[in-house]
């Protein structure tokens, strides 16, 4: 690289888990490379949450906190900002090279680009069955933004394995571009000893099982609660369940209201609905074990955190979550709720596979650093400038 380089990192549309991503990589960026400047265009809310940073990190909040358009699920809105209002940043800053860290770059500007992939919803629509107009209409719009965007980059970074392997099904040329960079494990989280004031504060049970993930369609929690049912038919001493998420879709959750309700278990089942994320740590190590039942993912931190947590896991074996977890877990089919059943059932009663499964988690978890990603990241920063000199 030059003395200084000046990378662009467009962060308004970022979601929470993609904040979450960039913000531990902006933590660690500085110390694996000091000379480069990052200009970062956000939100005011993100400029709020990454607080202060250290001095190559310039944050640009462009957007104000109350003007929510910019989220991904506003795809023209977005489209829009990263093709107009984006160029006016580009032609002030004048960038060595232009980073989109939450899918879809822009085509109308000639700086080098870097994109990553991060939503994966649009290359597997068989996720998301009874899907309405809109949300076919917005799936595609997306599928056709990112081929756009994959086009132009110079370097597509990936977070997975299989999500690379599933968008070369539908885009060949990926491959030519690709590089995969894990995520790290979230800061503070870990084993510690569960504070009981955390726990009262959710009114959580003495013992129970863990679900970690917003309340959407492709979560498959209708499936999780048949299954969870099964299992207690089956076993003595299967522990509640306590599902811990914020609704994205209200109509779903109305019918997982309902079919808790239908099988007889809603003095088992607790939604506890958002939780602080610096109480997980407690809410995991408290927890008999942890349950991830989504029928798709791009590179879900939720097992990230279940893992360096040490928590027993039983998950979904579609997508990304046996690269995540390896052997580290138990693994069903997540539209079958008899699989789900045996993986619960397993997982309640059998104390010598649960050990054996926890500490495989501590000891799978050691394999995701931020500092890693950070490193990787700045290595491809380095090779696509080097290649614009």
């Amino acid at each position: 690289m030059s003395e200084s380089d000046d990378i662009l990192v467009n962060a308004v549309s970022f979601s929470s888990g993609s904040l979450l991503r960039e913000f531990h990589l902006l933590k660690e960026l500085p110390d694996v490379e000091s000379t480069n400047q990052y200009h970062v265009l956000c939100t005011s809310e993100v400029a709020e949450r990454l607080g202060d940073t250290d001095p190559v990190i310039n944050l640009y909040p462009v957007v104000p906190k109350e003007n929510g358009f910019l989220q991904p699920i506003q795809t023209p809105r977005r489209i829009f900002w990263e093709n107009v209002d984006l160029l006016r940043w580009a032609r002030r800053i004048d960038p060595d090279l232009l980073y989109f860290p939450s899918h879809i770059s822009n085509v109308l500007n000639f700086t080098p680009k870097i994109v990553a992939v991060r939503n994966i919803a649009p290359f597997y629509p068989s996720a998301q069955p009874n899907r309405t107009l809109r949300e076919s209409a917005r799936l595609r719009a997306l599928r056709i933004a990112t081929r756009l965007s994959v086009r132009q980059a110079k370097r597509i970074v990936f977070f997975t394995q299989a999500t690379l392997d599933r968008v070369a099904e539908y885009i060949p040329s990926v491959t030519e571009k690709a590089v995969v960079i894990p995520h790290g494990v979230p800061e503070g989280f870990g084993p510690v000893e569960p504070d009981p004031e955390i726990l009262a504060s959710y009114n959580l049970p003495e013992e129970y099982l863990l679900s970690v993930s917003n309340v959407a369609r492709y979560k498959n929690y209708l499936q999780l609660v048949e299954g969870y049912a099964k299992a207690c038919e089956q076993s003595d001493g299967v522990p509640d369940l306590c599902l811990v998420g914020k609704v994205i879709d209200d109509g779903y959750s109305e019918e997982l209201d309902a079919k808790i309700r239908s099988l007889g278990i809603a003095d088992r089942v607790h939604r506890i609905g958002f939780v602080d994320h610096g109480d997980l740590p407690h809410l995991h190590s408290a927890s008999t074990g942890f349950l991830f039942s989504s029928a798709c993912e791009n590179a879900p931190i939720t097992l990230i955190e279940a893992l360096a947590c040490g928590s027993a896991i039983a998950s979904s074996n579609r997508t990304s979550m046996p690269e995540i977890c390896g052997e580290a877990a138990l693994y069903f089919d997540p539209y079958r709720p008899d699989s789900i059943a045996d993986s619960i059932g397993t997982l309640a009663t059998e104390a010598d596979t649960r050990d054996a499964l926890e500490d495989a988690a501590l000891d799978r978890a050691k394999e995701f650093s931020w500092k890693d990603s950070a490193r990787k990241t700045c290595s491809v920063f380095d090779e696509v400038i080097r290649e614009g000199v």
